[in-house]
């Protein structure tokens, strides 16, 4: 293994065990969650309604988006990463 996949798979999984504490533990966030459920149901229920061609049109931009917000938390995290590093090494720490 990489150093570069140790360092994708340590970030995997520390931000894993965040996500699980935030969905546990944070009322706003899983007021969100209740909120994207109920709507994920009204777009399913009108998905129904148009052509394959619309739908599929659809799904490809809904994960496409997906995935750049997820590079988008991901390069968030390692830029946060590498400034907590250079943090620690101006005080001398590292």
């Amino acid at each position: 293994m990489t150093m570069q996949q140790i360092v994708q798979q340590f970030q995997d999984e520390v931000m894993e065990a965040h996500l699980r504490k935030l969905r546990a533990e944070d009322e706003g966030y899983q007021e969100i969650e209740r909120e994207l459920l109920r709507l994920s149901h009204k777009v399913q229920e009108h998905v129904k309604t148009i052509s394959d061609s619309q739908q599929k049109i659809l799904m490809e931009y809904s994960d496409t988006r997906n995935s750049q917000e997820s590079a988008h938390y991901n390069c968030l995290y390692r830029s946060g990463m590498k400034d907590a590093v250079r943090i620690l090494q101006y005080l001398e720490v590292l």
